[in-house]
This record gives C-alpha cells, sequence and structure tokens, in this order.
C-alpha cells in the first residue's frame, strides 16, 4: 500500500508541471547496464528503462527535468559454478538540472528517488524467490543528453547510490550506466491571457 500511495504522489508531482510555462513533454526508452558496488564477484547485468519526462525552460539555457520511468536493475554472478542473476527493479524519479553547453548538447546532473517494485532471485534460470533490499533508493544521477534534430534526442547517464541497497550489508549501492533514445513532443506554453 505504501508503494502504491508513493508511486500516485510521484505521479501527481509530474503533472503538476502541466501548469508550468514554457513545459516539453517527452518519451524515452534504452537500456541499462546495472550491478552493486563493493564486490568484485558481481557483473553487470543488462535490462531495459523507458519512461516519460518533462521539461520546463527556465532561461535559454537552464531548465529543469523530471521524469518517471520503469528500470529494470540488479546484477549477475557466477557462484560456484551456478548462474546467479538479481533482479532488483525501479520506478525511478530523476529530478535533473539541464544546462545546454553549445547547440543541442546538455549536461545533466540531479538527484533520484527509486520505488523499488521488483526483487528476485534466479539461480541457473530457476526463480529462488525475493531477496531483501530496502523499498526506497536514492542516488546521483549526471550525464549527457543530445538533440539530434529538434525532437529527437539521445542520452548517455551514470547514476550512483547514495543510499545502501540492502541495510548494513557491506555497503552495497546500485551502479547503473544507461543509454537512451527518446523523443520531444511539441512545447505547451501557458495561456496568459484567460479573458
Amino acid at each position: 500500500m505504501n508503494r502504491l500511495l508513493n508511486i500516485i504522489v510521484l505521479s501527481l508531482i509530474i503533472s503538476s508541471f502541466s501548469f508550468a510555462q514554457n513545459v516539453k513533454f517527452g518519451i524515452k526508452a534504452g537500456g541499462n547496464l546495472a550491478k552493486f558496488t563493493n564486490n568484485d564477484d558481481l557483473e553487470f547485468k543488462f535490462g531495459p528503462h523507458f519512461g516519460a519526462l518533462a521539461n520546463i525552460a527556465i532561461s535559454d539555457q537552464f531548465s529543469l527535468q523530471p521524469e518517471l520511468l520503469y528500470s529494470a536493475q540488479g546484477y549477475r554472478q557466477n557462484f560456484n559454478g551456478q548462474k546467479v542473476r538479481a533482479k532488483v527493479d525501479y520506478f525511478n524519479l530523476p529530478f535533473l538540472a539541464s544546462y545546454e553547453v553549445t547547440n543541442g548538447l546538455i549536461l545533466q546532473a540531479g538527484p533520484q528517488i527509486g520505488i523499488n517494485i521488483r526483487n528476485d532471485l534466479d539461480v541457473d534460470g530457476q526463480e529462488q524467490g525475493s531477496i531483501f533490499v530496502n523499498d526506497i533508493d536514492i542516488s546521483a544521477a549526471f550525464g549527457f543528453q543530445y538533440f539530434i534534430d529538434e525532437t529527437i534526442f539521445t542520452q548517455l547517464r551514470g547514476t550512483i547510490g547514495i543510499s545502501e541497497v540492502v541495510s548494513n550489508l557491506n555497503d552495497q549501492r546500485h551502479f547503473v550506466l544507461s543509454l537512451s533514445l527518446g523523443l520531444m513532443l511539441d512545447k505547451v506554453e501557458q495561456d496568459e491571457d484567460l479573458d
């Protein structure tokens, strides 16, 4: 129930930006390479991500960009000849400050909140139940966004966990590299003249 409430709150936050001026909405999808830190035995696991975003222009070069994403994360491990795969998925809400360095090339950085929605452990393709992870993940996100044309963009982003994935377990945190392709929709400008 708490997870559902958190998802509703996050959705309301994003929808509230529709009342701001100079807002563009978009969609994006791509792939992740994810693992937990501080364990050399763990390998990167590939998984998809997809979702929606809003870009709120503050000036010609500076904007804020909240996103709501489904993100498949976790890790892979070969343990005593067995193939272990942790599937740890989230609804992620990055809130990024964006600065256009040059025409079409944008630097982005900011915090990210994740709500855990899946935490399964597979061994040799057989599900072994759930692993305990914290319900909420706090990360720092940073990367680049580049517009190929006026509407199509690509993103390269890294996120590193600030909070632990599992409390009191070797200080393990998420590390995710993601590559995305997206489409920005038409800009929505608030009508200031309501008469």
